[in-house]
């Protein structure tokens, strides 16, 4: 018999192959996500969207009614320091300004936005025009894009051509001249006189400084240096009235001769504008 032991060899069998190796990890299977989960994500991202939407609509009313609440009241501050111009040019010059002044032949020269230029700080810019030419001559045409912070409307700020307007008007007494709507000559007096250096002063103001408006907002922008576009009470009263004149939603600033600044609703009676401006029939 015999004793040697044999040598017995294993081959690996399919069955033994699999029995060492799992299945899994020999050749790894991509679990599809259900359509259940899909839909759920789908669902969520579309109630995101939704939501966003939603909450959209309804701050940006509040954010663009905040920045317009902070336009007016840029705009109360730039009248209030304007104002506070006119004060001091009275006491200086025993007077007011004149809407604007006039060469020999009773064209105008220039509006009294110029003649406030040195008490708003901006006495270099008054000593560079030159007050004996017309405010589009040549050499003052250069200025016309300078016009002063102080008036310069924040929602005029960085639209093209901005630069040199302004929406600050005072208002003239009478309205145009039936048929010559740009002749200012016409205009009747009102507290800013015409032609002179100074007009009335504040002993002429019967109705009392806090009751009189000095200068109002307009909705279309001038040339700051023009002197022949001031608003005339009958434009004013008319165009707040109709909602043609509304700088601001629902009506406009205006400066009184006290200093102050009031908010001037549409819906405020015409007769009460009139006495306003000093034009009361």
């Amino acid at each position: 018999m015999n004793d040697t032991p044999t040598n017995t060899i294993y081959e690996a069998t399919p069955d033994n192959h699999d029995n060492h190796i799992p299945r899994d990890a020999a050749t790894p299977q991509k679990t599809p996500v259900p359509w259940i989960v899909a839909g759920i994500l789908g669902g969520g991202c579309l109630m995101l969207l939704l939501v966003g939407g939603v909450l959209s609509a309804l701050l940006l009313p509040a954010v663009q009614a905040a920045r317009e609440s902070a336009r007016r009241m840029h705009c109360m501050n730039n009248m209030k320091q304007i104002g506070m111009a006119v004060h001091n040019f009275h006491d200086r010059n025993a007077g007011l300004p004149v809407a604007y002044t006039r060469d020999a032949d009773g064209k105008p020269l220039h509006s009294w936005r110029v003649l406030l230029l040195p008490y708003i700080e901006e006495q270099g810019l008054y000593e560079q025009i030159r007050l004996d030419e017309p405010w589009d001559s040549p050499h003052n045409a250069q200025f016309h894009d300078f016009a002063p912070p102080v008036y310069r409307c924040p929602s005029m700020i960085g639209t093209p051509g901005a630069s040199g307007e302004t929406r600050y008007s005072i208002i003239l007494g009478g309205p145009l001249t039936p048929g010559e709507p740009t002749d200012v000559g016409e205009l009747a007096d009102n507290m800013f006189h015409k032609g002179a250096m100074t007009a009335g002063d504040f002993g002429d103001i019967t109705n009392g400084l806090s009751n009189t408006i000095c200068l109002v907002e307009r909705k279309t922008p001038v040339c700051w240096m023009d002197p022949t576009q001031e608003m005339t009470a009958e434009q004013f009263v008319t165009g707040l009235s109709s909602g043609t004149n509304d700088p601001h939603p629902g009506g406009c600033n205006a400066l009184l001769f006290d200093g102050s600044c009031r908010f001037l609703s549409g819906w405020t009676e015409a007769n009460v504008l009139e006495q306003m401006v000093g034009a009361a029939k």
